[in-house]
């Protein structure tokens, strides 16, 4: 892995330190005494492109460039852009509908439209109970997630006497860091260090793709033919092909496996396409429309038609956003797949270790850790404890477990040790030897399918014979 160097992390600094400076300074540029609403609302004097750059850097983070990378480098592909573009239209929506009954109401905050349209309880409930959901759920996990990307690129690295290689030093510097600016420049501090933040972010989401679409033309055809979606692309065709002709060529193909659609099956447990049509557009909405750390950008613009321009301005960054997030993910799985399967390697380890010891240690080498790779030496002593734990457990509780027909057809050996281990903990018949992978799979799934409806027959009846004797108890 390349380590960073001196250099970085003085450019690092230096970056963070501008774009605090200058949104400090943007600020406090006006003369008059300040009051409330140029804190809060940055004076409502926000332009369209300052509103559009905002929502984009208050929206996108290691979220996006994080975690749904990592979800179309796995198995989702480019559905996983459905939330960007879904978002595109919700954005138009908000400008048009929402908007102008927000600007007319004069309002501050969100849960102040509920006053003003119901009642003060209504406000203090929705404060609280947003309060609550952006405090724990994306302001943590945002936090988190970038901690973790300096921890990756800063191992070994100090500052201050500070180890940034710690998630949990890192964790405090973005809090901190961010804290300053907020608190001390308020919205229009905010607004223009997103402007560079969110420039930034898709400048370099840009060259990311760019050079990564160039690691996958220079990449060995022998090494890539690994990881195709379609049967039907040969080692010699990608040889003679672009990078881009060797992504489309490697990645398209039929559901479930091809990377490039942009719908999932009904049965998908991530994204099915119901969800799209049904499910995702209410907490769309909610974010885009009701989502007082969004919403306050377009509050504080300078006109109506200034936050219209900036909220439509942003929602065609987000029809851009998945080419620079979503597509570097989909050529990660081309071209790390050896460094992904490690991963799910000991994700998998893990399981097994914490649920079935023995079944673990009757799996292959090909399944477990490396000894000699020193980046699982704290993941193999992470197995250790939990195999010793499932072994001091005493539980009636048996773990089944699954696979795809994948799986069976490019480990043949570890599918037919995870069946067997299945029918022996079942006490049923064992799978026929000359099942083909496709077979073998779909038979392993349904016996232990059928194992869970009889657990779950068991339990309807034994609290319909609970039921009955209450019944009873109180008739008598």
């Amino acid at each position: 892995m390349t380590t960073i160097g001196a250099l970085d992390i003085v450019i690092f600094v230096a970056f963070v330190i501008s774009v605090i400076a200058i949104g400090l300074w943007k600020s406090r540029e006006e003369d008059h005494e300040k009051d409330a609403q140029d804190y809060f609302l940055a004076g409502r004097g926000l332009t369209w492109w300052l509103v559009g750059f905002s929502l984009i850097a208050a929206n996108i983070s290691t979220e996006q460039f994080v975690g749904m990378s990592g979800k179309a480098a796995d198995w989702l592909g480019m559905a996983i852009a459905s939330y960007e573009w879904m978002a595109a239209v919700t954005l138009v929506v908000v400008a048009f509908v929402f908007l102008p009954k927000f600007l007319k109401s004069g309002i501050y905050t969100i849960p102040e439209f509920l006053e003003y349209r119901y009642n003060n309880f209504a406000r203090t409930v929705m404060a609280i109970i947003t309060l609550i959901i952006l405090v724990g759920v994306p302001t943590a996990s945002v936090i988190f997630s970038g901690a973790k990307v300096i921890s990756v690129f800063f191992q070994g690295s100090t500052l201050l006497g500070l180890d940034l290689g710690s998630i949990t030093v890192g964790c405090w510097i973005i809090g901190v860091l961010a804290a300053a600016y907020v608190f001390a420049g308020g919205l229009k501090a905010c607004a223009w260090a997103d402007l560079i933040q969110g420039a930034a972010l898709v400048l370099g989401g840009v060259i990311v793709a760019w050079l990564a679409f160039q690691a996958l033309g220079n990449a060995d055809p022998e090494e890539l033919i690994l990881t195709k979606r379609n049967d039907q692309v040969t080692v010699e065709q990608l040889a003679e092909a672009s990078p881009i002709e060797r992504f489309y060529a490697l990645n398209e193909g039929p559901l479930p496996d091809g990377k490039l659609h942009m719908k999932r099956p009904l049965d998908d447990k991530e994204i099915p396409w119901s969800a799209l049509l049904l499910g995702l557009w209410i907490p769309n909405f909610f974010y885009w429309g009701l989502n007082q750390y969004i919403t306050q950008r377009t509050l504080g613009s300078r006109s109506l038609a200034e936050g219209q321009k900036g909220i439509v301005f942003a929602a065609f960054l987000k029809l851009v956003i998945p080419f620079v997030v979503v597509i570097p993910g989909i050529l990660a799985f081309n071209l790390f797949t050896s460094d992904l399967n490690d991963a799910a390697v000991v994700k998998n380890a893990k399981t097994l270790a914490a649920f079935a010891p023995d079944l673990y240690e009757s799996l292959p080498g090909s399944m477990k850790p490396d000894p000699e790779n020193p980046r699982t030496a704290n993941d193999i002593k992470a197995i250790e404890s939990r195999l010793e734990k499932a072994r001091e457990r005493e539980s009636d509780e048996i773990a089944l477990f699954t696979f795809s027909d994948r799986f069976a057809e490019n480990n043949p050996e570890e599918s037919r040790l995870i069946a067997e281990f299945n029918h022996q903990a079942l006490q049923v018949e064992p799978l026929a030897d000359n099942l083909d992978p496709a077979a073998l799979a779909a038979a392993n799934t349904d016996m232990v399918d059928a194992a869970k409806e009889d657990k779950s027959r068991e339990l309807n009846t034994k609290r319909s014979h609970c039921a009955t004797s209450i019944q009873r108890s109180r008739c008598c």
